[in-house]
């Protein structure tokens, strides 16, 4: 998906799983669906709005336990068989909890994402090429706006305005 990135690295309100037999699940933010109807390789996208404390509140708790659930009803549907492992690159405390209460084993899961997003594809490389090429178009507006009594602010926005035009994010 390619909503808020930068907030939610802070704020974890998106859960993706990946199944043995491949089948993606995305838990995101509540009725976003389209934000990754894009992605051939999500094939099933669910509310959730994460586990943290200032998305759920007093329900962060009961959160967990229904993700939880939908978790080990999908690793038996998706080919998980007898393996109660689960690989976990960031998840709230109470997350953790939920699926070692249902005899999963959490793993750390962080090498694993880092070691795969190191491997590029062609396509991944086309789109950063796109990125990079829309970046620089975006740093040349801004370029061309600063003058003498220009604020910081409105030159910010100037890059911002001319990155999001061409796709771009934060």
């Amino acid at each position: 998906t390619t909503n808020m990135q930068l907030w939610n690295a802070h704020n974890p309100f998106r859960v993706c799983l990946l199944l043995p037999d491949g089948y993606m699940v995305l838990w995101d933010y509540v009725r976003t669906a389209h934000l990754s109807a894009f992605n051939p390789l999500v094939r099933d996208v669910r509310d959730m709005a994460g586990l943290f404390y200032f998305s759920a509140g007093d329900q962060a708790h009961d959160r967990a336990e229904s993700l939880a659930d939908q978790v080990i009803d999908l690793m038996k549907a998706h080919g998980a068989g007898d393996n109660r492992r689960i690989a976990v690159d960031k998840m709230q405390l109470h997350g953790i909890r939920s699926l070692e209460a249902r005899g999963l084993e959490v793993m750390d899961g962080e090498e694993l994402t880092e070691k795969t997003r190191a491997i590029k594809g062609l396509d991944e490389i086309h789109a950063m090429r796109c990125a990079m090429h829309a970046c620089e178009k975006a740093m040349h507006a801004m370029e061309a706006a600063v003058r003498p009594g220009i604020t910081e602010v409105d030159a910010w926005a100037v890059l911002q305005s001319a990155n999001f035009i061409r796709g771009g994010e934060w």
